[in-house]
Parts: C-alpha cells; sequence; structure tokens
C-alpha cells in the first residue's frame, strides 16, 4: 500500500510503527489528545494495512540472513585484499568459509574429569595414594646445603 492520502493517518501510522501508543501517535498526527478517537482511527482498515506494511518493511530491512552475511563478509574480503591487509582479508574468508558451513572449528573433548572417587579405578587409587606419600616425603626431608651440610647450623 502506497502512502495515506492523509496526512495525519500517515504521521499515525508511522508513529504507531514506530512503537507509539494510540494516543502519542494520534498528537503526533496533529489531532487535540482524546483516547476514543484515537482508538476508534487505530481500527481503520488503511491504518492497520498502513502500519502492517511499515512493520513489514523494517523487518525485511534488519533481516540477517547467511546470504547476506556472506556477502558482507565477501565485501570485507575484497576491501582488506585492496588495502593489503592480509589478516584481516584471511579473516574474512574464514567467516565466509563459516558462515556456508564449509569451515568448522573442532576441539578435542575426548579427556574425561574424574571428579568423583568413586569414578576412579583401584589402580587409580593406589597411584594418587602413592604419589601423595612420595610427596610427603619429599616435603619432609630437611633442606641441605650444596656441599651436603645443613644451612641451619
Amino acid at each position: 500500500m502506497p502512502v495515506l492520502t492523509n496526512p495525519k493517518w500517515e504521521i499515525f501510522a508511522q508513529e504507531l510503527a514506530k512503537g507509539s501508543s494510540q494516543l502519542e501517535a494520534y498528537e503526533a498526527a496533529g489531532y487535540k489528545p482524546n483516547r476514543q478517537h484515537a482508538s476508534r482511527l487505530v481500527t481503520n482498515g488503511d491504518v492497520v494495512t498502513r502500519v502492517a506494511e511499515l512493520q513489514g518493511n523494517v523487518a525485511e530491512r534488519t533481516e540477517v540472513t547467511i546470504e547476506s552475511l556472506i556477502r558482507d563478509a565477501d565485501r570485507v574480503h575484497k576491501l582488506a585484499i585492496a588495502e593489503k591487509q592480509l589478516g584481516a582479508a584471511n579473516g574474512a574468508l574464514k567467516l565466509k568459509a563459516v558462515f556456508a558451513g564449509l569451515y568448522v572449528e573442532k576441539s578435542d573433548n575426548t579427556h574425561r574429569y574424574k571428579n568423583d572417587a568413586a569414578d576412579w579405578s583401584r589402580e587409580e587409587l593406589v597411584t594418587i595414594i602413592n604419589d601423595a606419600r612420595a610427596s610427603r616425603a619429599r616435603i619432609a626431608q630437611p633442606i641441605r646445603g650444596i656441599n651436603g651440610s645443613d644451612p641451619v647450623h
């Protein structure tokens, strides 16, 4: 639907599409504040259609798609190459591949963390206990000087 022929209705529809209340839109259109008249105008078929069109246009203009992201990354890539910014060009190229589904960063998630002693085998428990004993034994030994003498005395 083209712009409404009644300029006040058009302003009213535009204000509603922006998110203004009925009364705010009614006043912005140049009418005297009147809730009943604003409520009646908001049900006008032409106004309803125009508001829906305006809101639809905004949604179309702000819609982000994979295709639009790939186009944007392509523009950045070309600009970066033209400016001889190879790091940026490489980053944009990688983004294009990610958006296209041709590049997936993978991580190794095969390591299993064992936080509960119930998950440990008998051998693992024995190893942990022996390591702790050996560590405690090293800590308990007195510190010796380079030549083996006691540095304290």
